[in-house]
């Protein structure tokens, strides 16, 4: 062979390399693009268990949501926690909709207490994290409702209220040794 031969037949086999390589290159542009194209799975539309716990950085729960058994009745039940393990809020609820609202100071006493039944009766109580009532606030079926002051210690400065039977409203101040000083109507 001569060499214009030879040149041509070199030059021959790398067009034909190079058509090679570029076909092997659109391919995996394809396969790519095919790849890229394809949905990732969705998300799930409902996730279930029998507890969700969410956890800071050293593993140490923040919040719980959960059920409970109290009574013969299931609640669904949100805590809320401090990094030392100490309950700040909790929710919790049947399944008529009674329900209740605790916040707390994280070593165990409670700060607000919110509860209330489908029935129309309620309570509202704010204590000093000891134990004592501050303020409560209260309604029954029957529309009697209170609104009692407390000096923390366990003794009733003030109550606002109705009492069945009793036409009206009534007010009700107490000394310091916890004996009524107003008269309330019979």
């Amino acid at each position: 062979m001569n060499s214009t031969e030879q040149r041509m037949e070199s030059l021959e086999k790398q067009v034909r390399r190079q058509r090679r390589w570029n076909l092997a290159l659109g391919a995996a542009i394809v396969v790519g693009g095919l790849l890229a194209a394809t949905h990732s799975p969705s998300v799930p539309e409902v996730m279930q268990a029998k507890r969700f716990e969410v956890v800071n950085d050293d593993g140490k729960v923040m919040v719980q949501l959960n059920s409970m058994e109290h009574d013969g009745e299931t609640f669904g039940f949100v805590k809320t926690q401090n990094g030392q393990g100490g309950t700040l809020v909790t929710l919790t609820a049947n399944a008529e909709g009674n329900g209740f609202v605790k916040t707390q100071d994280g070593k165990g006493g409670t700060l607000v207490a919110i509860s209330a039944t489908v029935g129309g009766e309620g309570v509202v109580k704010t204590q000093n994290g000891k134990g004592q009532i501050l303020v409560q606030l209260g309604t029954t079926v029957e529309g009697e409702g209170m609104v009692k002051t407390q000096n923390g210690q366990g003794g009733i400065l003030v109550k606002i209220g109705t009492y069945k039977g009793v036409r009206g409203g009534y007010v009700e101040t107490f000394d310091q040794r916890g004996a009524s000083t107003s008269e309330i109507p019979e």
